[in-house]
Formats: C-alpha cells, sequence, structure tokens
C-alpha cells in the first residue's frame, strides 16, 4: 500500500522557438514535461537519475534539439584538489581577512564538522569563521529577491520589468519537493545563503536527496564578481555534501545538472573533476575519461556505457491496471488514445516501476 507522496500532472512534449541556451532557432525542438503538485525526495531522485530536472514546480527532460544534454555529477570523496580550487580558496581567505569582519556566532554543519577532510579543512582555514552560511529552507525572502533581481539584471542582462516576485518565486522558491528528515539530514530544497557581516553576498539554490545535493541555481552580488563566487560556492556545495555523507553514507554526489559540450556556459562543469555522466541509453554513470572523448566525437546523444537499453517509450507495455490516474479528480481505469500515449511514455522516461506509485493526473 502506497501513501502516493508523489502526484504529477503531464503535459507530454511540447516544442519550443529557441533553444535556452545557445538561442538557436531550431526546426524540431522538443521537451517532455510535467508539473509537479508533491514529489517525494526518493522519486525526485529517481527523476534526475533519468535525466530529468525541475524549474521551480516544472520537471522537465529535453527530447530532442540542437543541444545535446547530458546529467552530470561528481563523487564528493572522490573529489580532485587542483591549484585552482587552492587558488580561489585563497582568494576569499584572503579578502576576508582584509575585510575585519567580526566572527560568527552561529556556526553551519560545515564549520562544525571535526573530522579532517583536505577540501573541508581547506575552505574553514580560508574563511576563518567570520563568512556566515545558513541554510534555510526555500521561502521567499525581500533580501534574496533583491539579490535575484541584482545578478539577473547585470549578469544575464534581464530586462527590470520581467523580474517580478511571481516570476522568482516561481523560478527559485517554489518546490514540489515534500521536506523529509532522515536523522541530521533533511531532504527537501533549500536556499544557502552568504553573508558578509550583515551583507548578503550570494546565494545557493539547493536541493538535498537522498543520495546527492543537487544544484538547481546560483547567485551572487555582481560587485564582487573579482571574487569567483559562483567557482566558490560550487566548492562548497561538494564539500557540504561530504558533510551530509558523513551522516548518511549514500548522500555523497554532488548533481551539477546538465552538461552540453558545444556550450561553454555549461561545458565548465567538466572542470570539477572527475566527474560522471549519465548514458542517455541504459541510464547509468560514466566516468569522465570514458565519456567526454564519445560526447565530444559526435553532435548527438549517444550511448556511453555498455550494457542493455534501458526501458524507452514504446519498448516496455505499461500495465495501466496499476495505475492511479485521475481525471476531472475523479480516478478512471481507462484513458483516451492521445493521453494514453502520453502517460506511456512519462512511465517510459521515468521509469516503469512508477506505475503503482505516484499519482498521476490528467
Amino acid at each position: 500500500m502506497h501513501d502516493f507522496e508523489t502526484q504529477l500532472i503531464l503535459y507530454g512534449r511540447y516544442d519550443g522557438d529557441s533553444c535556452g541556451y545557445c538561442k538557436n532557432e531550431v526546426a524540431e525542438k522538443f521537451t517532455f514535461g510535467l508539473h509537479a503538485l508533491t514529489v517525494s525526495p526518493k522519486h525526485y531522485q529517481n527523476l534526475i537519475d533519468r535525466g530529468f530536472r525541475r524549474s521551480g514546480k516544472f520537471i522537465y527532460k529535453p527530447m530532442t534539439g540542437c543541444c545535446k544534454y547530458y546529467t552530470i555529477r561528481l563523487n564528493s570523496h572522490e573529489y580532485l584538489i587542483e591549484k585552482s580550487t587552492r587558488k580561489n580558496l585563497n582568494k576569499m581567505g584572503r579578502f576576508l581577512k582584509e575585510q575585519n569582519l567580526q566572527s560568527c556566532l552561529s556556526k553551519d554543519l560545515l564549520t562544525n564538522f571535526e573530522k579532517s577532510d583536505p577540501l573541508i579543512d581547506l575552505i574553514k582555514k580560508n574563511e576563518q569563521n567570520v563568512l556566515n552560511v545558513k541554510l534555510v529552507k526555500s521561502a521567499f525572502e525581500i533580501d534574496s529577491f533583491n539579490l535575484y533581481k541584482k545578478y539577473q539584471k547585470k549578469i544575464h542582462h534581464d530586462e527590470e520589468e520581467k523580474l517580478t516576485e511571481t516570476q522568482y518565486k516561481n523560478f527559485l522558491v517554489d518546490s514540489p519537493l515534500k521536506y523529509k528528515e532522515n536523522g541530521i539530514c533533511t531532504y527537501g530544497s533549500f536556499h544557502q545563503k552568504y553573508f558578509f557581516g550583515e551583507k548578503l553576498i550570494a546565494i545557493g539554490v539547493i536541493d538535498i536527496l537522498p543520495l546527492c545535493i543537487s544544484s538547481v541555481y546560483f547567485i551572487y552580488d555582481p560587485d564582487f564578481d573579482y571574487l569567483s563566487l559562483g567557482v566558490y560556492g560550487a566548492l562548497r556545495e561538494i564539500a557540504y555534501t561530504k558533510v551530509l555523507s558523513a551522516f548518511e553514507p549514500n548522500l555523497k554526489y554532488y548533481y551539477m545538472g546538465y552538461y552540453i559540450h558545444t556550450c561553454e556556459k555549461m561545458k565548465y562543469k567538466a572542470k570539477y573533476k572527475p566527474s560522471e555522466f549519465l548514458c542517455p541509453v541504459t541510464k547509468k554513470f560514466v566516468k569522465g575519461e570514458i565519456a567526454l572523448p564519445k560526447i565530444a566525437s559526435k553532435n548527438e546523444l549517444i550511448k556511453l556505457a555498455e550494457g542493455e537499453e534501458d526501458d524507452q517509450f514504446g519498448k516496455k507495455k505499461v500495465d495501466f491496471k496499476k495505475s492511479f490516474i485521475v481525471e476531472n479528480g475523479e480516478k478512471v481505469m481507462t484513458l483516451s488514445a492521445s493521453k494514453k500515449l502520453i502517460a506511456e511514455e512519462f512511465f517510459n522516461l521515468a521509469g516503469i516501476h512508477l506505475v503503482d506509485e505516484v499519482i498521476i493526473h490528467m
């Protein structure tokens, strides 16, 4: 008997006018989309492990288009500290030393972490307990909204009139994830807020899930662009993943969203080593040294891992007798041909095993 923590409204495939990354006008660009009313951490972990991502409560999986999307992740325990890592963290350390800031009264889990670890120790040494980092549940806060507007206008050249409270909430505040406590870890959506004294200078929007921290978005004050806060935030999120894994051993991965080899603003993610890439065919993760040469060799989604093809649309029959599908507020036993097609594609993309675990609204 399932308690149906996950309820989804399926939209199916839709096309777009232009690519959100390279901005190319493309004749055929399809994405499979759905609106999540609620989703359990376990089920969302399942979805991102099959190539889905979320923007607010909208969950999507790119299907075709000019850019080829590969989910990329990093095992935090295997992260390699390189010269560039030390350079970035030391730069923050020198800056903080020059600011003459008072020590923080409150400390986050990373600052309080007592076990020795090369990356965590390097961060703590440079933060000197004066960079105040607070983890809060995802919610609308005026200081976060103001920083978001400043960042979007300066870095992404967004127009002021488009940066409304509603747009911000839909993008970075609203989340379908249900909060679930698991010992010292709480799964769900959070804002990790960085302060110099009382000044908010950056926000990491993250999802904490059973196997990972998933990076959703990172915002920083453009006045501090010279500190490379985007890189600093990624390093700290990797370190925070390490901290959580000490209490929840399976929670050891840091997910960076999509890697797009032909897009410079997405290609940098492979610099965090050793990264792993999701094979779009077998749904297995493959080490970067094996995956990257294959990805670079062809401008199309390709098989990265050996093994059998995973559930794909049209390959596996869905037993709708096990499903819980709702139309107009009522459970239904049969669907129209077009709606059945959408539901079949979703279960093949997201996993046949979800048939009797989620409520589907059509």
